[in-house]
């Protein structure tokens, strides 16, 4: 049997929060049974905040990534009305 067709019998899911609203989700999963305790579930915590962070950090990344393509598009575009008009 592969991964995929057990079920796990230790189960963490963590949401991920981004400005109180939530993005997405983080899980663990394991075959053992009582496999994780509060150490692990408090690293988890820690881990999804992190990436939370980081999802939002790529978000605004290819958000000024696409202004400054469209920022370069208008100036290339009025450099040539510029040398047009001279």
């Amino acid at each position: 049997k592969s991964f995929s067709d057990k079920i796990p019998a230790s189960v963490i899911c963590i949401p991920l929060f981004l400005s109180k609203k939530e993005i997405g989700a983080i899980g663990v999963f394991s075959m053992q049974k009582g496999a994780y305790n509060s150490y692990h579930m408090d690293f988890i915590r820690s881990l999804a905040s992190y990436i939370a962070v980081a999802i939002d950090n790529s978000n605004v990344y290819m958000l000024l990534d696409s202004s400054k393509k469209e920022i370069e598009a208008d100036i290339k575009t009025s450099g040539r009305r510029i040398e047009e008009v001279n």
